[in-house]
């Protein structure tokens, strides 16, 4: 049972999708950032406030993440989200992951 307390728990928050691209948010270090996923091609960290992209968690071919699909995130994280239509995109983002990184 001590091991089993002793590992972290390991949770995700899927925000939305954007055509082919899939945005998560996981427990993850600092700092705040989140995930986009492009089945069988890259898995991206990106930083929430100024999105930078930090590194990529997993690429096939060296794919990268293009401009355009940059282009495509930071026009998606002003809209509304589809859950709440009171916050953006955003501000979803920065709330899941507040919520899932919680500091002990």
């Amino acid at each position: 049972m001590k091991k089993y307390q002793e590992q972290k728990l390991i949770e995700m928050a899927q925000i939305g999708r954007i055509k082919d691209l899939i945005v998560r948010v996981y427990t993850d270090h600092v700092p705040p950032h989140f995930h986009v996923l492009k089945k069988d091609e890259f898995e991206v960290r990106i930083l929430i406030k100024t999105l930078e992209v930090l590194n990529y968690v997993w690429q096939k071919k060296n794919k990268e993440i293009s401009s355009k699909e940059l282009k495509l995130i930071r026009k998606w994280l002003e809209e509304p989200n589809h859950k709440n239509h009171k916050i953006s995109n955003d501000e979803a983002i920065e709330f899941a992951w507040g919520i899932i990184n919680e500091q002990d």
